[in-house]
């Protein structure tokens, strides 16, 4: 059995086709897609279906199709979707941008107040609105652009919130325990607000008078697939008279939204410090 590799491929080497000869013998059928040379001179890509038969002797039999125009159309798709990328990279960082205006914006009009409440939601707000900025930033710079590496955009939030809270992290130690897992958008943003909330609060309430602790940020991908994140301190904890379902409080009133907006399930310890242990699952 002979295979010529001017036959199929002009730009591929005897040895090349001799192996491939080899495997065919062995499979009896395969795949291949190529250059066919004209008689002019001039190549096309081509797909040839091969298949080794053995009658009276041994036999190579090859549907070739020319598959030019296929080839045309997939080159215009993969160019499509360059520009489509392009695009919504260029949206990412538009989006980010315009947040760390309306960030600025906020953090300028607090200047003008005097009402330490007001000064106090503000600030809030603006923690918030970093938080989604960093996403959108951190997909900018990714290279997937549909989801999200959850670990290194937690860092990111708790840095940030460690430095706006003026907190040293030698009194209080902060711990991330994250699997390895990228997030869509729709479960990364929730859920980065609801860290956000919570490492405030906690950096906020849970170690008065400069007491050292430490705070704990875990997430984990069940068996079933389902998603577990938990953000636990060990400080004074939440007071027991506190219905953090029913509560008044924006903080934890969004928190709540957001598990809604998740599907997902609450819940909460307060033993040896508070721990909010949120269930839900992705998409």
């Amino acid at each position: 059995m002979a295979l010529h590799a001017y036959d199929i491929d002009p730009m591929v080497s005897q040895t090349t086709f001799a192996k491939g000869a080899e495997e065919l013998r062995k499979s009896g059928s395969m795949m291949w897609n190529g250059i066919h040379r004209r008689r002019d001179g001039s190549t096309f890509p081509v797909e040839a279906n091969i298949k080794y038969v053995r009658l009276d002797r041994d036999y190579i039999v090859a549907v070739v199709r020319d598959i030019t125009e296929r080839k045309a159309a997939e080159e215009k798709i993969q160019a499509s979707l360059k520009e489509k990328e392009t695009l919504l990279r260029e949206i990412h960082h538009r989006v980010k941008n315009n947040l760390q205006v309306i960030s600025s914006l906020i953090g300028l009009q607090s200047h003008d107040i005097r009402d330490a409440t007001a000064i106090e939601a503000l600030k809030k707000l603006q923690n918030r609105i970093k938080s989604m900025a960093i996403i959108h930033e951190k997909l900018y710079m990714s290279d997937n652009l549909s989801r999200i590496d959850f670990a290194d955009y937690v860092a990111t939030i708790s840095s940030n919130l460690f430095h706006i809270f003026g907190v040293d992290q030698r009194e209080i130690k902060l711990f991330i325990h994250i699997d390895n897992l990228d997030l869509d958008l729709d479960s990364a943003m929730p859920c980065g607000l609801i860290i956000n909330e919570l490492l405030s609060n906690a950096l906020k309430h849970a170690f008065p008078a400069s007491r050292p602790g430490e705070i704990r940020v875990a997430m984990n991908r069940e068996k079933d697939g389902s998603l577990v994140l938990s953000i636990s301190d060990n400080g004074r904890g939440i007071p027991a008279d506190i219905n953090t379902s029913k509560t008044t409080t924006l903080g934890l009133r969004l928190i709540n939204i957001l598990t809604y907006q998740l599907g997902g399930q609450l819940e909460i310890k307060r033993e040896n410090g508070t721990e909010f242990i949120l269930r839900f699952r992705e998409g």
